[in-house]
């Protein structure tokens, strides 16, 4: 019945919408209400489309399990990733569409915070191996003067950027 079907839902740790043949929503969980905020009663009877912008969602008998990577919208308007998987539903002899919602915000800020310390790290290692490749060509008593230069170089202000120690044309 619907209420066990409300029950479930609500335990749910994914945002859960139940979508009628009209894509008019006829239930919604908290977690619903938290990724879009909006209070459920707004959104009984309102179709999907009011979350999901551009009316990215395919019909179910297309995609039912497939994940969809689609852009949630929520109530002032900010768009954000979600994933989303259909799931078809009959309740009382009348079909439905269970839509399980997931906020991939948090998981592409993982994602790019990984890749950017990738980069750094490649970044890091390419230098270590020029540095090698200048060092080992080099006679040990020239090695710490070479350091030195180096050092003096990196101290040495980019062309056009002033420096804390620079003073400024009056």
């Amino acid at each position: 019945s619907f209420v066990l079907l409300r029950l479930v839902a609500e335990s749910l740790p994914n945002g859960v919408l139940v979508v009628d043949h009209n894509r008019g929503i006829v239930l919604a969980n908290q977690q619903i209400e938290r990724q879009f905020d909006y209070c459920r009663n707004d959104l009984l009877g309102q179709s999907i489309n009011l979350l999901l912008p551009e009316g990215g969602l395919t019909e179910p008998s297309q995609t039912i399990g497939l994940e969809q990577k689609l852009s949630g919208r929520r109530r002032d308007g900010l768009e954000f990733p979600i994933a989303v998987t259909l799931s078809p539903l009959k309740v009382e002899q009348a079909l439905f569409t269970l839509v399980s919602v997931v906020d991939l915000t948090e998981r592409q800020e993982l994602e790019q915070a990984a890749s950017l310390a990738i980069d750094r790290k490649v970044e890091f290692e390419r230098l270590i191996a020029e540095l090698s490749v200048q060092f080992i060509n080099l006679p040990a008593d020239q090695v710490i003067e070479s350091i030195r230069d180096a050092m003096l170089a990196a101290r040495k202000p980019i062309a056009g950027r002033p420096t804390a120690t620079s003073s400024s044309p009056a």
